[in-house]
């Protein structure tokens, strides 16, 4: 019997692969099951920014189930008022409203094509008016597509507003963002939220 939290992976259609949900009911584990330590990080779900990425393998949980078996933690987003659903569904982020949207809910506020003077080499230039997005995005993003493009975007506007990039901006942002961010085309939307002048 063991007073320490257990992570119960669980067969909620929200769930990913690779997420857990955490418990405090008391469980027994058989130590023959037991092959050794995981580490498990906790994922805010409602941030665009998070210390680590999440990455399509790495174990998260952002749900607690309590005793009576309901779910905790349950983050509403978009318009539709759904959870976010990593493996299903790509979100586009507003810094301005906090909140994120689901592709498929913006379809009523695509932009037309936005003319661009960045040169098909200038990465930095791609990153910096590059949207804010997370979801399946495909096996090129899966070393951050959970938690999204959100902390590297950030860095890159920080860098920028400072006029003093880190000189292993490479490595601190990774390859396989910078190839995504170097390699897409993004869609324009208008934030759908009333009011908002943001494009996302």
């Amino acid at each position: 019997m063991s007073d320490l939290p257990v992570f119960i992976s669980a067969p909620y259609h929200l769930l990913g692969p690779c997420e857990l949900m955490k418990s405090h009911n008391p469980a027994v584990v058989e130590s023959s099951g037991v092959r050794g330590l995981c580490e498990v990080v906790k994922f805010r779900d409602t941030e665009y920014i998070v210390e680590k990425p999440v990455s399509s393998q790495t174990w998260y949980y952002r749900f607690k189930l309590h005793y009576d078996g309901t779910m905790k933690g349950l983050n509403d987003h978009c318009l539709c008022r759904q959870e976010y659903e990593p493996e299903k569904v790509i979100q586009r982020y507003c810094p301005s409203c906090s909140m994120w949207f689901d592709i498929g809910c913006l379809r009523e506020h695509v932009l037309p094509p936005i003319a661009s003077d960045i040169p098909p080499d200038n990465v930095v230039g791609k990153i910096l008016t590059m949207p804010i997005l997370r979801g399946k995005l495909g096996p090129s993003a899966n070393s951050w597509r959970i938690s999204g493009s959100g902390a590297m975007v950030h860095k890159a506007m920080w860098w920028n507003k400072a006029r003093r990039p880190a000189r292993d901006w490479k490595e601190q942002l990774g390859a396989s963002f910078i190839q995504y961010a170097q390699n897409n085309t993004f869609t324009r939307f208008r934030c759908p939220q009333d009011g908002c002048p943001m494009i996302i």
